[in-house]
């Protein structure tokens, strides 16, 4: 359905409040942490049947002033997490990223989401089924990817 639309609105949010769920780092590169918390809707679209839980994610880079390796950029990404091996599955996945590695200080959910900090913000629907035994060999992340469908978001406005 969503393949069909030339435009899509809707609203998304997370709880600040949230405990942290994971978290992991590379020291000098990256940090990651991952929130139990988050929704995302899809006006004219019912979503509730993708499945599994709705995930937030932060990697909050460290800028890499000594080396001439690009800097990991900021990130904030909501998420289905469900796995399939054998049958397909439905996926979402809103991601904003930020400009640079200087914005977020931390891996805690940010308060609020400044367009202007933005280098990107897409929202992708896909369709597959996980390959996790062929990953050991060597198969990439999208072996298993069935069907992407790829939305830019060119606005975003904060709703109080």
């Amino acid at each position: 359905m969503a393949a069909g639309m030339e435009k899509l609105s809707g609203t998304f949010g997370y709880d600040t409040e949230t405990p942290r769920a994971a978290g992991a780092s590379s020291p000098g590169r990256v940090a990651f942490a991952e929130y139990g918390t988050g929704f995302v809707t899809i006006d004219g679209i019912e979503i509730t049947g993708i499945p599994g839980d709705m995930f937030v994610e932060i990697t909050d880079g460290v800028p890499q002033t000594d080396s001439s390796t690009v800097a990991i950029a900021d990130a904030v990404t909501l998420t289905t997490r469900a796995v399939s091996t054998e049958a397909p599955i439905d996926a979402l996945t809103l991601r904003l990223r930020y400009a640079d590695a200087e914005r977020l200080q931390s891996v805690a959910l940010p308060d609020a989401l400044e367009l202007a900090d933005m280098a990107g913000m897409g929202l992708t629907f896909s369709t597959r089924i996980d390959q996790m035994g062929t990953r050991a060999q060597g198969a990439g992340k999208d072996a298993g990817l069935l069907g992407l469908v790829q939305f830019t978001i060119t606005a975003i406005e904060r709703i109080e």
